[in-house]
């Protein structure tokens, strides 16, 4: 998980919060959750990200949504 600036080449299974100045934002890997291109609500989407949890919801939006029917974000 990168919640600030994330300078790696290849991210997967990852949260994103922002920039990386060797991907650009558009070409992020579908398994990973990018929080500054998306629209995410937190609270809606994340356990308790308060406290950094950030596992999805079982009601989250995300769930099945990346490659091969997985979940995505850091805990497929």
């Amino acid at each position: 998980m990168g919640l600030g600036f994330f300078p790696v080449l290849n991210v997967s299974n990852s949260i994103l919060g922002g920039p990386n100045i060797h991907v650009p934002d558009d070409k992020i890997t579908k398994d990973n959750i990018h929080l500054k291109s998306e629209r995410v609500n937190h609270d809606k989407e994340f356990a308790e990200p308060l406290n950094f949890d950030f596992r999805l919801q079982s009601t989250s939006a995300m769930r099945g949504t990346g490659p091969d029917g997985n979940d995505r974000g850091a805990f497929p």
